[in-house]
């Protein structure tokens, strides 16, 4: 069986499963847990929930399966994007599917709109470390 043969990336960054499931998994359980305290109260919320961990994961996955051909940094951008996209289409069928419900600790749409906000963030850093190790000279290797 023939083995897939990342790309290397032009930064610091690299192909390494343990980091990129890891990153994956850990940037969207919270939508499975969050789903989980949700499924009583809020059947719809909560199936909207796993369909926002599924897809997330999905797009994922079908980056991790095209390392031969997609570069690291490219691809973890990609994902980050659909991490935030998925977390910020669950906050809106929060509000939109059970508006004014309290889920005390999910808590308020507006609340989960600003948590957010730390996607674009890490999105920047993540830009400002390529940018800097291309300078550096620090291209990324096969993990």
């Amino acid at each position: 069986m023939a083995t897939t043969q990342p790309r290397e990336g032009t930064g610091p960054f690299r192909w390494d499963r343990g980091g990129w499931f890891g990153g994956l998994l850990g940037s969207t359980a919270w939508l499975v847990v969050g789903a989980a305290f949700m499924a009583s109260r809020a059947p719809a919320v909560s199936a909207a929930w796993l369909a926002c961990f599924a897809a997330a994961n999905g797009v994922g996955i079908w980056l991790w399966a095209r390392r031969d051909r997609v570069r690291p940094f490219p691809a973890i951008q990609a994902m980050m994007l659909s991490v935030g996209l998925a977390g910020l289409a669950a906050f809106s069928a929060l509000d939109v599917l059970a508006p004014g419900q309290d889920f005390g600790p999910v808590g308020t749409p507006r609340q989960g709109y600003a948590a957010m906000l730390i996607v674009p963030l890490l999105m920047a850093q993540f830009a400002l470390l390529e940018s800097l190790g291309r300078r550096q000279g620090r291209p990324g290797g096969r993990g």
